[in-house]
């Protein structure tokens, strides 16, 4: 009898009799195997008459999570609620073991091998699914003819589950074995920056709670940044042309008690986040306490030995900017700096200090200008000896930074392409991306509503920004209004995205040379319109015009972007801790630069960037990929030596 024409009350029958034969009796005794089918039956309004269908196939894990709800809302205790999932396995084991007999028994293909055939019928390449996940070509195509895997390929199993973004057991249940607990792990690569920043962050030691004259200080050096230019005349200061702060009304970030440093009566100022980062790191090393050398671990660096602690600070005497008009300090928290970053003298630090070098420029300089107000924390200091205080920071700054250089170039503490590595190596890098949307695809919600509306979303970010990789904030504010006068617009038929220059963060370098203007990849159209006409009015009002939305919070932007695109990211690029939407910015520029060779005007256009940016952070390319570039050219002289 073919399996596939199974009722559950064919299924009991087979399940007495695999139970009876049986010379490894299940954990559950037969009796509550049998109840818990009789259990799920009536829960999910199923009659034994029924037939088996896709309930315990290819809908088995949905329909097992729906039942474990109800169990719940009918106030289950937890532990009945899992024991009645692991004896409803057992239903699932017996119907595939029945699958897999009546496949060989007529010649049609087993469960495992429909299974990934349906996976593969999405679009997806066997030696792009094998270049990708590292699995064997030749098991897949193996798998696809038929072949069951054994003991020994079934490690490869979990990978291509993860690869299509499919749940863990879509295929592994499928085995005529228990797949170990130890090959369905999936490891992520080990990022070492994330490492050392999981530590640092579980050392933190940056200001959380400055006291009210540090509030002030910062208010103050704020409103100074972002006044109009006449205004600081007015006051009798200086100010560098490019020393103005930028704010902005738009929701960029929500104003909290906790970012308050960010804002000026409510505008939200980029340049005070990035500098308070700094500044409270600075302010809150020189709190903590000094560590002897004996207290120093056996080994440790000359550096590490000297400065493993702070200056031992109270707070009182910590909190002020004027901390920053001491060279002796500034030194000493740039080798701590370096000690903790494993000796590197990185770009943050270099940016550490040109941000203290520009608060003591001698002429333009906010603490410069500044001592009437501090003057009370530095009694001992005359204006002379203050403005001299000053240039001599400004001057170590330099030295500092020269000295350094002429040791080595300033490394970047964390590597930004490391994440994605393995991707970047590609022939062509979005290959990964398009097989990432494959695997979005395959995990569809069935449900549909805001689980559907969520997922469409969510495809449309990824689509389109392998399409037009813009930096996070612009994507965050991103706006669609009817009239066509949002930044996403329909224009002639086809979809573009137009930015104006000053709402990008290079507007001052690359940006103020032109508007951002550019069509939207012609793949991409029916996802936009489909999310703008379908789903996206089920997540937000039409009065909300940011294209990406939360289902949660739909009265702005959506906020958390960046850990959503992460979240995408490690589900389904393939052996991707998780990255932010910047990390779009990479591949792409690669897969133009690997498709056309030195074409940096077309990189930089994508980018929305200098040809000479890209050249300097995609350098790589001219001898990673170097070989590939002239293969063709040498292969005719090098085969005859």
């Amino acid at each position: 009898m073919d399996s596939h024409s199974f009722t559950f009350e064919i299924l009991k029958s087979f399940m007495e009799t695999r139970l009876r034969d049986s010379t490894n009796q299940p954990s559950g005794s037969s009796a509550n195997i049998m109840s818990a089918l009789n259990g799920f039956l009536a829960e999910r309004g199923y009659r034994e008459t029924d037939s088996v269908g896709s309930i315990l196939r290819s809908s088995y894990k949905d329909n097992v999570k729906a039942h474990a709800e109800a169990l719940r809302a009918q106030g289950r205790p937890p532990q009945y609620i899992a024991n009645r999932k692991s004896l409803l396995a057992h239903w699932r084991r017996a119907i595939t073991e029945a699958d897999r007999a009546s496949a060989a028994r007529i010649g049609r293909a087993s469960p495992f091998q429909a299974a990934v055939r349906d996976l593969f019928a999405r679009g997806a390449t066997m030696k792009g699914t094998a270049r990708t996940t590292g699995v064997p070509l030749a098991t897949i195509k193996r798998w696809l003819e038929g072949a069951v895997p054994n003991a020994k390929s079934a490690k490869w199993v979990p990978r291509l589950e993860r690869h299509f973004g499919v749940p863990e057991g879509t295929l592994s249940d499928l085995l005529p074995f228990r797949l170990g607990r130890e090959l369905a792990a999936s490891p992520q690569p080990e990022i070492a920056y994330r490492r050392r920043l999981r530590k640092q962050v579980s050392e933190s030691y940056a200001i959380k709670e400055p006291n009210e004259r540090l509030r002030s200080e910062w208010q103050h050096l704020v409103a100074y940044k972002v006044m109009s230019a006449k205004d600081v005349r007015r006051l009798g200061l200086q100010r560098s042309r490019r020393g103005k702060w930028r704010m902005t009304a738009a929701p960029v970030k929500v104003a909290q008690a906790r970012n308050w440093y960010s804002f000026h009566e409510s505008n939200y100022v980029a340049s005070a986040d990035m500098l308070w980062s700094f500044v409270s790191q600075y302010l809150g090393w020189l709190q903590l306490p000094v560590r002897e050398v004996s207290e120093m671990s056996e080994g440790a660096s000359d550096a590490e030995a000297g400065l493993g602690g702070g200056m031992g600070f109270t707070p009182a005497e910590a909190m002020t900017l004027a901390n920053f008009v001491r060279s002796d300090l500034l030194d000493r928290f740039v080798e701590w700096r370096k000690a903790r970053s494993g000796g590197h003298f990185h770009q943050g630090i270099v940016r550490f200090l040109k941000a203290a070098s520009s608060l003591c420029h001698p002429t333009t300089g906010y603490l410069t200008q500044s001592y009437k107000r501090f003057s009370d924390v530095v009694p001992n200091l005359t204006p002379e000896d203050w403005a001299a205080a000053c240039r001599n920071v400004h001057a170590d700054v330099a030295d500092i930074i020269a000295d350094e250089s002429d040791r080595a170039e300033p490394v970047s503490s964390r590597d930004s392409f490391e994440p994605i590595a393995h991707v970047l190596a590609m022939p062509n890098p979005l290959d990964a991306v398009a097989d990432a949307v494959i695997r979005l695809d395959a995990d569809r919600p069935s449900t549909g509503g805001i689980d559907e509306a969520v997922w469409a979303r969510n495809r449309l970010l990824l689509k389109l920004l392998a399409s037009n990789p813009l930096r996070d904030k612009n994507v965050r504010m991103l706006t669609f209004t009817p009239d066509g006068k949002g930044h996403l617009r329909k224009v002639n038929g086809e979809w573009r995205i137009a930015i104006p220059k000053r709402e990008f963060k290079n507007f001052e370098g690359a940006a103020k040379e032109r508007d951002y203007d550019m069509v939207v990849r012609p793949e991409v159209w029916p996802d936009i319109e489909r999310y703008l006409g379908v789903y996206r009015p089920m997540l937000a009002p039409s009065g909300n015009p940011y294209v990406f939305v939360s289902s949660r919070d739909n009265s702005g932007p959506m906020k958390k972007l960046r850990k959503c695109f992460a979240a995408l990211t490690r589900k389904y690029l393939t052996r991707c801790p998780g990255v932010g939407p910047h990390a779009m910015r990479h591949l792409v520029a690669t897969a133009i630069l690997k498709q056309k060779p030195n074409d940096w005007m077309a990189a930089a256009y994508a980018l929305h960037d200098r040809p000479e940016t890209v050249m300097t952070h995609y350098g790589h390319l001219k001898s990673d990929d170097a070989y590939q570039w002239f293969a063709e050219a040498m292969a005719g002289p090098f085969s005859r030596m």
